[in-house]
């Protein structure tokens, strides 16, 4: 496939120490990467999969994939777009503005990494700078990288390898004061460093999209569409199981920040290992890690995260996510089968003999 050459700036976070302050800075610097993007000569190398608008309105919304071949096999693309230019396609002459300086603005993709690092960016680092404490180089560059390699100029637009779009449920708040949304969203496939925010079902299950939230009290009301199309239904089949997986750890984590201080160690080492699940997750996109999750979380809720002081509250919303996970995860049409433990695999069954 051809390529063709792109210039880009990255932002890459670091910690520092400046001047006089005891207290560390969290900031951004400017870093320059020669990057490259894959070129298709014709849109009729990339032929109409999906297409959907929501009804008309300030809040209209147009969904698109189309179909390409990479590497002998098919994959799903969208337009790159940007909200604060009205969701318009980005155009060849406008690639270096919309990819340079923070890909989590152009490409929405972020990672953990980036969320409240500050606002704070440099061309190089400070002068007064006396110490670096953390540098995130290496991780950020890998994300430009990664991203870059999902991007494809098609005649004269940009694309973005994705998943197919999805409805996007969203739990009540903390404060219980809503039910929640019910979205579509256009990036479910946490690929690179996207964080699902919703509980995800492809546009063509409306009808479980909507049990889903009737059983969890969630908004059981779909967005209405003007226009819907599907081509290609044979390809909206990935993406659920690690926008499900994801959420439900994310949010759990989320529940428990204020408890860190009083989780048991054991506690501590069971979300940890959810965490890490998690990761691993992702690396395999699915895999054997997503039951690890589900058995995670079962024994979680069963032993109350091996905290009994763990305030009431707190605990039920994590009983709660862990419901809606197992369901969301259960209901997952790409769900892995779960694996078979062979005796051979268990050491202390294979020292018993059996």
């Amino acid at each position: 496939m051809k390529t063709m050459p792109i210039d880009i700036q990255v932002r890459v976070p670091f910690k520092v120490l400046r001047g006089r302050s005891k207290k560390p800075e969290k900031i951004q610097v400017r870093v320059p990467l020669a990057g490259e993007i894959k070129l298709i000569e014709s849109l009729d190398q990339a032929p109409i999969a999906l297409r959907a608008r929501t009804v008309e309105g300030p809040r209209s919304d147009e969904y698109e994939r189309r179909v390409i071949e990479v590497d002998g096999k098919e994959v799903l693309v969208r337009p790159i777009m940007r909200s604060s230019w009205e969701k318009i396609r980005a155009r060849i002459a406008d690639a270096r503005a919309m990819l340079a300086d923070g890909f989590h603005h152009s490409l929405k993709v972020q990672t953990p990494l980036h969320i409240g690092w500050g606002n704070d960016v440099f061309d190089v680092l400070p002068l007064d700078t006396r110490a670096v404490i953390e540098d995130h180089t290496d991780s950020a560059m890998k994300l430009a990288r990664d991203t870059l390699d999902r991007v494809f100029a098609i005649e004269d637009t940009l694309f973005l390898r994705s998943a197919p779009p999805a409805f996007d449920l969203y739990p009540p708040t903390k404060t219980g004061g809503d039910r929640g949304r019910f979205n579509v969203s256009d990036q479910v496939d946490l690929a690179p460093g996207y964080q699902s925010n919703g509980f995800a079902f492809m546009l063509d299950r409306v009808d479980d999209a909507v049990a889903f939230a009737k059983r969890h009290g969630l908004n059981d009301i779909p967005p209405e569409f003007s226009s819907f199309r599907i081509d290609r239904p044979d390809l909206l089949t990935s993406g659920e199981t690690l926008a499900n997986a994801y959420m439900g750890v994310r949010t759990i984590e989320f529940e428990l920040q204020e408890a860190l201080a009083d989780l048991s160690a054991a506690g501590l080492e069971q979300l940890g290992r959810l965490l890490t699940q998690r990761e691993r997750m992702v690396e395999e996109h699915g895999g054997d890690a997503v039951w690890a999750i589900i058995d995670e979380l079962d024994d979680a809720v069963a032993n109350r995260f091996y905290t009994p002081a763990l305030p009431p509250r707190i605990f039920d919303r994590i009983a709660k996510v862990t419901d809606m996970t197992k369901d969301a995860l259960t209901m997952s049409r790409d769900l892995p089968p779960r694996p078979v433990i062979e005796f051979g695999d268990d050491p202390e069954l294979a020292n018993l003999g059996m």
